[in-house]
């Protein structure tokens, strides 16, 4: 299995950080959707074990600047998704750890233009990113 959706409506109440340790019998996965569940910071340690993904939506999940740090171990991660989450200016530095991401959304997030400029200077970013 290369791609997984496990978001929704009906996942919301019963997926749990501790239901993750089964994500990792599928090494090859490369696409993760978990947008709108309710994980959280905890979570991504779990997740930062996948080490093949190259996208993944935690739109609508509850984590924040926490994230980023377990995050920026998946090294092969082309597109981030962290659109309606807590994350802020403070946890940028993470995502220049990620040589091959191509873009990030992070929309509806605390992340300001003043932010980005102060982590990566005025050209931005070397992926595109939208806040």
């Amino acid at each position: 299995m290369t791609r997984l959706f496990v978001g929704g409506p009906l996942i919301l109440a019963c997926l749990a950080a501790e239901s993750l340790f089964e994500l990792v019998s599928f090494p090859n996965l490369h696409h993760l959707d978990l947008a709108d569940t309710n994980l959280d910071d905890t979570s991504m340690a779990k997740v930062a074990m996948l080490q093949s993904l190259r996208v993944l939506n935690l739109g609508g999940t509850q984590v924040s600047d926490g994230a980023l740090a377990q995050l920026a171990k998946l090294q092969q991660l082309e597109e981030l998704v962290l659109t309606k989450t807590s994350v802020t200016n403070a946890s940028l530095h993470c995502l220049a750890d990620l040589k091959k991401l191509q873009s990030v959304d992070l929309k509806k997030t605390q992340v300001t233009h003043g932010g980005v400029v102060k982590q990566f200077g005025p050209k931005g970013p070397p992926f595109f990113i939208q806040y």
